[in-house]
């Protein structure tokens, strides 16, 4: 089974020449792992890693074809049933219980929420939003705090 993986970036010295920046990962065939590696370029083309790390994005992007990110709540619950809340992983009362907080509890009221990349204090997060909010105006724009939105007015 396939995983989803970020790879590496190394800076390699080279006996002649100016160091490289190589982006290495793996990949799966038939069960077999075969390791893969790219020259991306020289340090002089890509002086800091910032600059190497943008330049793998597209390599990243190709490696991890195969995954879907889910866009909303109930997405996510599907593959958490699915994959992870089974009765070999978990035990039946686990399995019941849960099942039936997320068929009763969650779904019907956070299922149709959207994910959205936000960035708040340095860290990366998932944030779930409702797709429109009518009581939402420019005015309220002013009372965010990093982006989140308030909670809606009494």
């Amino acid at each position: 089974m396939s995983r989803l993986q970020q790879g590496s970036l190394l800076k390699l010295k080279r006996k002649t020449g100016p160091d490289v920046w190589v982006f290495r990962w793996y990949e799966e065939t038939n069960g077999t792992r075969t390791y893969r590696k790219r020259t991306l370029g020289t340090v002089s083309l890509y002086p800091h890693l910032r600059d190497a790390e943008k330049a793998t994005d597209a390599l990243r992007n190709n490696i991890n074809i195969e995954f879907t990110v889910p866009e909303t709540v109930a997405e996510l619950i599907t593959h958490y049933r699915s994959h992870e809340l089974t009765e070999d992983k978990k035990a039946y009362a686990t399995v019941e219980a849960n099942t039936h907080y997320l068929t009763n509890r969650i779904v019907p009221k956070w299922g149709a929420l959207y994910f959205v990349r936000h960035s708040y204090r340095g860290c990366r997060v998932l944030v779930a939003f409702p797709p429109v909010c009518a009581w939402h105006t420019e005015q309220d724009s002013q009372h965010h705090v990093g982006g989140l939105q308030p909670r809606h007015p009494a």
